[in-house]
């Protein structure tokens, strides 16, 4: 029993210090600052900050502020080590694989937009033949004087603006020459020639001066910048100003309670103040194209490098590989079924082309007859003048011979006119014989002729009923077969007839006339008969049909094929009161209009 109790006494004592040291670090907040021995218009900032912390985290809390390079800061993070930083933009985005994030920035009378508050000025002596960053980048020996551990400002400012400019950025670093002298002392070592130039901080210039008046006639910035949100010359872009980082050793609730107390902050004694940035991309761009910090692997081809380079593509050319094999696989199997449905398709189609082609040959057959019939029924009449000639003839001869002697005049006059008659119904006889077996021959024909020849033909015949008009133009050429327009002219006046036998005074119009603006020939037919129906035009414009009871509609099926022939054109077009009017348009033969 002694025993338990002397360890148990032994333990105590020697944990107590343990815990103690637990209470005490508990109770401490570690602050780290990146080192600048120049913290333009931050000083009040930093004497100001251990006071709000403490205000914020309360009393019991020990706000520990430490000044810290930026590989001491990265340590300390990678450690645990720290709970808040401040530092500038360009350390603060390099700071993200660490988990930092910003929580407030530094707002200033001198820099009114926290987004554009910070940069760095190139500077040489004014009497300097260096007029610019392309010109300093020719010279092969070159001192450029930089204060130590300033990488991660005004350095990578200037560098981003090598890029910019398409420059070699990577030259320029083998002109550095690190200093552990201050700004201010880098100044005096431009002006006495120790250096060719010197890189400083944003603004540091303009504040420097103010002590020291005459440096402006001693030195000039290169690539001179200046812009309404920085009453400052600078080298280069501009970019957010510093900024305070929690870790992620810090509480949400600590977290809120410095924020709230950092930006109900008063402006200090020099006006500074707390504010928020909102756009570091900037920032994080200029990382990247300098290959640094986080994007160092850009410096190499390593696979994370060309995985984050492509990976779009890569994603996009493994989606593309896997739909081709896909398709692929789809295609093949549709393509034998498709394959196979073809081949049955073929034969079912050779078989119904075989019987298309003997259905096609019947009526193209059946065509032929009805154009023939038709031909034969309308040239029946033509051919009737000249066989009535004949039998009269022939006729009055015979009652003479049997009356008497005659003489050798009379008759010889009367064979003439049968001889006459009959070469007339041979000519008709050969005209019909050649259409059938040439089909349409276009030649220059006279319209007015040829029109007056049918009519006389059609009122000579039976059918006549009605009174024909003819009223011809001056004399009109086109180019038809004569043939077909007079069969043309003569199925219009059959049809026009036979829709005129109900009606009383019965009457056919036929005219043509010449338009010279459009170098055309029109033809019109037209009647007094019956109003027609819609349904009964539709019936007449679609041919093959027709309103008569034994008619078969080829009629109109001619004259359609003939004026395409003569490359005209066909409309038919209802009368308002009655009847109706069909216009036949044909393009005028100019040559032989104008002989």
């Amino acid at each position: 029993m002694r025993l338990k109790k002397f360890l148990l006494a032994a333990f105590m004592v020697l944990a107590a210090p343990c815990i103690c040291a637990a209470k005490d670090s508990a109770s401490v907040f570690r602050v780290s600052v990146m080192q600048s021995d120049e913290h333009l218009f931050h000083e009040s900032i930093i004497e100001n900050l251990e006071g709000t912390l403490e205000k914020a985290l309360g009393t019991k809390t020990k706000v520990e502020i430490s000044t810290d390079s930026s590989e001491t800061i990265k340590a300390k993070l990678k450690e645990g080590r720290v709970e808040l930083v401040f530092c500038n933009s360009v350390l603060y985005r390099a700071l993200l694989p660490y988990g930092v994030r910003d929580l407030a920035t530094v707002h200033s009378d001198w820099n009114p937009n926290p987004n554009r508050a910070d940069g760095a000025a190139l500077i040489v002596r004014r009497d300097s033949e260096i007029s610019s960053l392309n010109q300093l980048l020719n010279l092969k020996e070159l001192k450029v004087a930089m204060e130590k551990g300033r990488h991660f400002d005004v350095l990578y400012y200037l560098l981003g603006e090598f890029e910019a400019l398409k420059l070699d950025s990577e030259k320029f670093n083998s002109f550095l020459l690190e200093s552990t002298q201050k700004s201010s002392e880098l100044v005096k070592g431009v002006i006495q020639g120790k250096a060719d130039a010197a890189l400083l901080p944003a603004c540091f210039l303009e504040q420097h001066v103010v002590e020291y008046p005459s440096l402006y006639r001693e030195i000039k910035v290169l690539n001179p910048l200046r812009s309404s949100e920085l009453p400052c010359t600078v080298s280069t872009t501009l970019y957010p100003n510093w900024s305070v980082l929690i870790t992620p050793n810090i509480s949400m609730k600590q977290a809120t309670d410095i924020a709230a107390t950092l930006l109900t902050q008063p402006k200090s004694s020099d006006g500074a103040w707390w504010s928020v940035s909102t756009q570091f991309d900037g920032v994080d761009k200029l990382l990247k194209n300098l290959k640094v910090e986080q994007y160092s692997y850009l410096r190499e081809w390593t696979l994370r490098r060309f995985f984050e380079e492509y990976f779009p593509f890569i994603i996009l050319f493994g989606a593309f590989l896997t739909g081709v094999i896909l398709y692929s696989c789809i295609a093949n199997r549709l393509i034998k079924i498709r394959t196979r449905q073809l081949s049955q398709s073929l034969l079912r189609l050779s078989k119904y082309k075989k019987e298309f082609e003997l259905v096609r040959r019947d009526n193209e057959i059946y065509h032929r007859m009805g154009i023939v019939s038709h031909i034969s029924s309308l040239i029946s009449h033509e051919l009737r003048q000249p066989l009535n000639t004949i039998s009269c003839y022939s006729q009055g001869l015979l009652m003479r011979l049997e009356k008497g002697p005659m003489e050798q005049g009379q008759i010889s006059d009367i064979v003439y006119q049968i001889h006459k008659k009959t070469q007339g119904a041979d000519e008709i006889i050969k005209k019909v014989r050649d259409f059938a077996k040439f089909g349409s021959r276009p030649v220059a024909t006279e319209l007015n002729q040829s029109i007056r020849k049918a009519v006389d033909v059609f009122l000579l015949s039976s059918q006549c009923s009605s009174v024909v008009e003819f009223k011809p133009s001056d004399a009109a050429w086109i180019k038809i077969d004569p043939f077909e327009l007079e069969l043309l002219v003569l199925n219009l006046l059959r049809n026009a007839n036979e829709a005129l036998v109900k009606t009383a005074n019965a009457r056919i119009e036929v005219n043509v006339s010449i338009n010279k603006e459009t170098s055309e020939v029109i033809l019109t037919v037209k009647d007094n008969g019956p109003k027609l129906s819609e349904e009964t035009l539709i019936k007449i414009k679609r041919g093959f049909e027709t309103t008569k009871k034994n008619g078969t509609g080829m009629g109109l099926v001619i004259v359609s094929e003939s004026v395409s022939n003569a490359r005209g054109k066909i409309d038919f077009i209802p009368s308002k009161d009655r009847g109706l009017l069909v216009k036949i348009t044909f393009p005028l033969d100019r040559h032989e209009q104008k002989n």
